[in-house]
């Protein structure tokens, strides 16, 4: 059956669950708050509700030519694109990012291109040569790095983390996917975003050897803060990408060294006394936050990337240095919680930050998006197929059904209605809105100003009636 809706229509996709779900639900309620229907849900499903809309508006996370069809298709059609490369906060140099990360006739597609900030807005002007309004508007996940609204968010989590493992624990994040992952294809996965050439493999297979190197040296490294802080609580937190199981058998020998992979890292980061990474995104966010930031860099024989994270970071070069590091941390830190006491190499590895994101202390990332997107947003309307007897069996069969995938696992209906309301509570937003669950891990938060809303309804109330079934 073919439904419409008409109004100020947005959609947000969302590809890494524990990385980016959250930060989207905090976009969607800024919509919300402006009178938008958001199709809010997992990146590979929602294509199948942009074929018939027009005078809308789609937020992408990439910037890649492999997403050329797709923002060439919805452009002819009425709509706007405002993208922003999720990737585009730590790369090295542009003579890397840029054929790696960036397509010029896919970002000729879009409305406005979202930058980071002052630094990657540079990049991307000097890229395209005009032609296409490049803002430096930060990125949702920056939001949720103030502690304070951090706290309102998250407070689920964190009171879940306290109680299992208190505060002032060694955090360390895994950025080893290349490693870990026999089954991941690195250079195919690259040379699929924007077309392989000779530069993008031998750039792939040099950062292949250099983590084949690096990870024993890092895994030893924690392992010595185990035997060193016996009486500290270690977690290790994967990357979304690699399995919990093969980090759970490589520290099975450290009592006090606990996998994690539940939450986002957000709530994480609240109660720790510092954070062990190797070049990866979760530095730079520790160091927003007020955390102190650790990269370890053991002797190898090649260079070491010069990464954004690791240059706000404090580093060390052999195990012993990292110990050093590490009770600095946990002298200045105390309880873990809050930020630690002054350090001038810590406020200084802080200010650095600016030049790398953009951030307004009256208004947050989310909201000067959703305000640049408003600016001339139309109203339009999308018609999509809501399949009653299909939606019916996912809700009676659901239980058998395994996780699309690693990367995004599975989102239940009041999971997300329980997130996006979260949310809107935390901002203290004033809106109304229906919730419709089109199929797994897709969502419509129908804005009570959009058409076609009773219809909907009706159908969300049999879909309830037929869950309420299941469960007698």
């Amino acid at each position: 059956m073919l439904w419409t809706i008409k109004g100020k229509i947005v959609f947000i996709p969302v590809e890494i669950k524990n990385r980016e779900w959250t930060a989207k639900v905090l976009l969607a309620n800024y919509f919300l708050a402006r009178g938008y229907s958001v199709f809010l849900g997992m990146l590979w499903n929602m294509d199948a509700y942009t074929k018939q809309a027009q005078g809308c508006c789609y937020v992408a996370k990439g910037l890649y030519k492999s997403c050329g069809p797709f923002f060439r298709d919805f452009r002819k059609r009425g709509n706007s694109i405002i993208a922003w490369d999720e990737e585009g906060l730590i790369y090295d140099c542009d003579e890397h990012y840029v054929p790696q990360q960036l397509d010029r006739e896919t970002m000729q597609q879009c409305r406005t291109v979202v930058a980071w900030g002052e630094r990657q807005k540079k990049t991307i002007e000097n890229f395209l040569q005009g032609g296409v309004s490049v803002l430096a508007l930060g990125n949702p996940r920056l939001d949720l790095l103030d502690r304070t609204l951090a706290g309102k968010i998250y407070a689920g989590e964190s009171a879940y983390i306290q109680k299992k493992y208190g505060s002032g624990y060694i955090l360390v994040n895994s950025n080893f996917v290349l490693v870990l992952r026999k089954d991941y294809d690195y250079i195919g996965s690259i040379n699929s975003l924007n077309g392989e050439t000779e530069t993008s493999t031998s750039t792939a297979q040099a950062y292949m050897r250099f983590q084949t190197a690096l990870f024993p040296l890092f895994l030893a490294a924690v392992r010595r803060l185990s035997a060193e802080f016996p009486d500290k609580k270690i977690i290790i937190r994967p990357h979304p990408q690699e399995p919990a199981e093969e980090w759970q058998q490589l520290v099975a020998s450290c009592p006090n060294v606990f996998v994690e992979k539940q939450f986002s890292v957000n709530p994480w980061l609240l109660h720790a006394a510092c954070v062990l990474h190797s070049g990866c995104t979760t530095g730079m966010e520790a160091v927003i936050m007020g955390k102190p930031a650790l990269s370890y860099q053991p002797p190898l024989a090649m260079p070491y990337p010069e990464t954004v994270p690791d240059s706000i970071s404090l580093i060390a070069r052999d195990e012993d240095a990292l110990l050093s590091l590490v009770r600095r941390c946990m002298q200045l830190s105390g309880g873990g919680d809050g930020e630690p006491a002054a350090d001038d190499a810590l406020m200084e590895k802080k200010r650095l930050i600016d030049y790398f994101v953009s951030r307004d202390s009256a208004r947050c990332c989310s909201e000067r998006i959703a305000d640049a997107i408003d600016s001339y947003a139309l109203s339009g309307s999308c018609t999509f197929r809501a399949s009653l007897s299909s939606r019916i069996r996912r809700v009676l069969f659901r239980r058998h059904q395994k996780d699309f995938n690693m990367e995004f696992t599975h989102v239940t209906p009041a999971e997300c209605r329980r997130d996006v309301f979260r949310m809107k509570k935390a901002l203290g937003l004033d809106y109304r809105c229906k919730f419709l669950c089109l199929e797994d891990n897709e969502f419509l938060l129908l804005h009570e100003d959009s058409g076609r809303s009773r219809k909907i309804e009706r159908v969300e109330k049999l879909l309830d009636k037929a869950k309420r079934i299941l469960k007698n």
